[in-house]
């Protein structure tokens, strides 16, 4: 269970700002495990507790005129309150998995334009690292990321549609992990479409 709070002011019809605060929430997950895949053991019963932070976002809209918007805003999340996890069995509990990531800033900027019932966007976001290299993974690979992204979507009365295409890409050098020392290249291409239907 979480919830999500958010207020949004328009004191120009050109200018409108915003903020959104959404909660933690707390997972509970069961499974199966052993510590030994190589040893002939059974699998058993798992279970583990698991914090997703919460997250605060703050927003700004400029529309110069009907057909643009400009948005730009800035989301701090919580990473800090993700430190270690552990894997509780009836026969004991597994070593605990540490994390304890950093709180980041992502910063986005996005322009859109509206002709007719079609909307044409673009904009770039820039995601800061939230690992830190004493706890680096490969199984994350976090980094300062950057995000190029670009869509075109359709509305009418009751159906919409978008489709839109992101790259991002990330290099990282890092230190004082052990195994984990290196260099790290990400380049991601995330093709998203998605349709709805309003009544």
């Amino acid at each position: 269970m979480g919830y999500v709070l958010s207020v949004l002011w328009r004191p120009h019809e050109k200018h409108s700002f915003g903020i959104l605060y959404r909660s933690k929430v707390s997972y509970s997950l069961e499974g199966r495990s052993k510590s030994n895949p190589a040893a002939l053991l059974p699998l058993e019963d798992t279970d583990a507790a698991l914090d997703l932070p919460d997250y605060i976002d703050v927003g700004y809209s400029y529309r110069s005129t009907p057909q643009w918007n400009i948005k730009f805003d800035v989301e701090w999340i919580n990473w800090d309150r993700f430190n270690t996890v552990t894997l509780e069995r009836e026969s004991g509990d597994l070593p605990p998995i540490p994390f304890h990531w950093k709180s980041s800033f992502i910063y986005q900027l996005g322009v859109s334009y509206y002709y007719k019932n079609y909307v044409f966007s673009c904009g770039y976001d820039y995601n800061e690292n939230s690992l830190p290299d004493s706890n680096f993974t490969p199984v994350v690979a976090d980094a300062d990321r950057h995000w190029l992204n670009f869509g075109v979507g359709q509305r009418d009365e009751s159906f919409s549609w978008d489709v839109a295409y992101q790259f991002g890409y990330s290099d990282r050098t890092v230190e004082g992990s052990g195994l984990s020392d290196g260099s790290y290249e990400v380049r991601a291409h995330v093709v998203v479409i998605s349709c709805g239907y309003h009544f």
